[in-house]
């Protein structure tokens, strides 16, 4: 399962799944999120006639959410340019990868702070879907790959949540010495 969540990160992993649905026929992409984005989503994997191979969660939260989040194969968000200031895609990201899950971004807003290439994920460039069904299927592909990529999120993820060593390098750039 290939997770996503509505907005517009969204519409370029849609894209990409008629190549993915090529080699993966039985391949779903599920899209976390309610409102006008999940609309248009819907709309979009109507004209590509791949709506069969894609389910709409809604508002996913606490509990069932991780269950969402543990039970993909990869996480994609992939926007074609920066969605706004106040870019949220690097915390789902990293929501993603700290539930093990390997993770696929484009190099767009704080996508590139989160995913590590070639570590944690792959970076895709932006407005690419057959990029985004590459990185994909890398990954459905190859399963041993993708247990070490979630790993090495879930580490990276615990890493940088430790409030020890992120309060230290707070403490450091404020520091004027």
């Amino acid at each position: 399962m290939i997770l996503t969540v509505a907005g517009p990160g969204a519409g370029p992993v849609l894209a990409s799944m008629p190549d993915v649905l090529t080699e993966h026929p039985g391949a779903v992409l599920v899209v976390r999120g309610l409102g006008p984005d999940a609309d248009a989503l819907a709309e979009q994997a109507d004209r590509l006639g791949i709506r069969d191979a894609v389910r709409f969660a809604g508002a996913v939260e606490g509990q069932d959410l991780c269950t969402l989040y543990s039970a993909a194969n990869v996480f994609a968000l992939a926007p074609q340019s920066r969605p706004s200031t106040s870019d949220t895609d690097g915390s789902m990201i990293l929501e993603a990868g700290a539930c093990g899950v390997p993770l696929v971004g484009s190099r767009v807003g704080d996508i590139p702070d989160s995913v590590q290439d070639g570590v944690t994920g792959l970076l895709v460039a932006p407005g690419k879907p057959d990029a985004v069904a590459s990185a994909l299927l890398f990954f459905l592909n190859d399963r041993g790959a993708a247990e070490e990529f979630g790993l090495a999120a879930r580490h990276y993820v615990l890493d940088r949540a430790d409030w020890d060593r992120v309060t230290a390098g707070l403490l450091r750039s404020l520091d004027p010495a």
